[in-house]
């Protein structure tokens, strides 16, 4: 088979742009809001889902008032201020993944818990949306991750079998979802991941950094 009947499946947070000091920063001035405060250990469970699934899992903790859907109403508005003031920025390594990508000839797509319209705004204010061959994102699909649902939607886009991606994910809840889909992951946890058991992965990288072209090759063993 050729090499461009093989693809590469980002997720998007975490891993193409660096937006989890900002979800971060978000939720904690939410939780003081409120007398309260938003931990890490709320931070990794939180981590890889969508909005209301989030918010839910922060009103259940924390002891909210407000519905799942007002307290996702509050986090935008709080995130798009911080958006502007600090902007899109893109996690360290990723241009790089997609130059050995790119010059490996795999079709990529992105495949996000997040909504089509804020996935297709982070892409554009990093100015890579036309990299990408397909997207999926978290309101295109019943059920967000662990559910594999959006990652098999990708799949399906890319027009390619399970057995010829790979996924690069950041989050246990993201890995999962992969394990779930049956496609080879590779997990790059951030600082908010520490001490989660990211064993089941395919390869973990300390760093977006470490991935090499060799890497991807063994993967999909594209030499045999």
């Amino acid at each position: 088979m050729k090499k461009s009947n093989y693809g590469f499946i980002f997720d998007l947070d975490g891993v193409i742009v660096d937006t989890e000091p900002i979800y971060f920063e978000a939720m904690n001035t939410m939780a003081k809001k409120r007398g309260q405060r938003f931990t890490m250990e709320l931070k990794r469970e939180v981590m890889g889902r969508g909005g209301i699934l989030s918010m839910r899992l922060m009103k259940e903790t924390l002891h909210f008032s407000e519905t799942p859907e007002e307290l996702l109403k509050e986090r935008t508005k709080l995130c798009k201020k911080l958006l502007e003031k600090y902007g899109v920025k893109p996690v360290t390594g990723i241009f790089n993944v997609l130059r050995l990508v790119n010059k490996l000839g795999l079709k990529k797509a992105v495949a996000s818990s997040s909504h089509r319209k804020w996935v297709e705004s982070a892409l554009t204010g990093l100015n890579i949306i036309n990299e990408f061959d397909a997207i999926a994102s978290g309101d295109e699909v019943s059920c967000g991750k662990p559910e594999p649902d959006v990652f098999l939607l990708a799949l399906k886009r890319l027009k390619l079998k399970k057995c010829e991606c790979i996924i690069l994910e950041d989050t246990i809840v993201g890995l999962e979802a992969a394990k779930r889909a049956g496609i080879k992951c590779i997990a790059a946890p951030n600082k908010y991941n520490k001490g989660i058991d990211f064993s089941s992965a395919d390869v973990i990288v300390k760093s977006l950094k470490d991935i090499n072209e060799q890497m991807i090759k063994n993967l999909l063993k594209l030499d045999n």
